[in-house]
């Protein structure tokens, strides 16, 4: 199964140390992903869309989806894995 598939609301990921050590978070965090809204903003216009997302840290965004996490192609995932449920 790609890992695309596996990073759905309801996942639950475990941050590696190579990952925490890059992204100032605890190695070994269990995080669950939630549906996370959020502005798109494609250059052209703009729209609210979802993600499976996280709470973000920062307090003026309300979530930090999979792509703000991991990047766009998912090229920061590193050593995390996907639980199995």
């Amino acid at each position: 199964m790609m890992l695309k598939e596996q990073l759905v609301v309801g996942a639950r990921v475990k941050l590696g140390p190579d990952y925490a050590h890059h992204h100032n978070m605890e190695a070994g965090e269990i995080i669950t992903l939630i549906e996370g809204k959020m502005w798109y903003d494609n250059g052209l216009f703009d729209e609210m869309t979802t993600a499976p997302s996280i709470k973000s840290s920062d307090p003026d965004d309300e979530y930090d989806s999979i792509y703000t996490l991991f990047g766009c192609d998912l090229e920061d995932f590193d050593d995390c894995e996907v639980l199995s449920s």
